[in-house]
């Protein structure tokens, strides 16, 4: 019987990725669909990270709360996080581009959260 191999597999690229229908993330190239559509109270649980984050946020000029955006962090990896924090003005109005990010992924009852060093992060003026 014939192991599948990793180069048996079709990889693909962000040029691939803005042409599909639906929605989907790529990571190292593999497909993955993002369906079905992320239950009522994972809904309400994000719309609520959200609105926590733009509060928090609310001093810091540079710094934005955002819901899912296409994060394009290699020409093979894009995905679209639940909740996202940046920190600089995004260079296009579709997608972010790998930048010092912290963005947080709700899945099943379980909320993970990954960010970069903390100098990325906005932290209010000291008075």
């Amino acid at each position: 019987m014939y192991k599948l191999q990793p180069d048996d597999l079709p990889h693909y690229s962000y040029d691939d990725y803005i042409l599909w229908e639906g929605r989907w993330e790529i990571i190292s190239g593999l497909p993955y669909a993002m369906s079905p559509a992320p239950s009522i109270k994972h809904q309400q649980i994000s719309s609520r990270i959200a609105q926590i984050l733009e509060e928090q946020l609310s001093n810091c000029e540079q710094c934005f709360a955002l819901l899912p955006v296409d994060w394009k962090i290699t020409d093979d990896t894009v995905v679209q996080p639940d909740n996202m924090v940046i920190c600089h003005q995004p260079i296009t109005s579709n997608t972010l581009v790998k930048r010092q990010t912290l963005f947080l992924k709700c899945s099943q009852n379980l909320l993970r959260i990954k960010t970069a060093p903390p100098s990325s992060i906005c932290t209010k003026p000291k008075v």
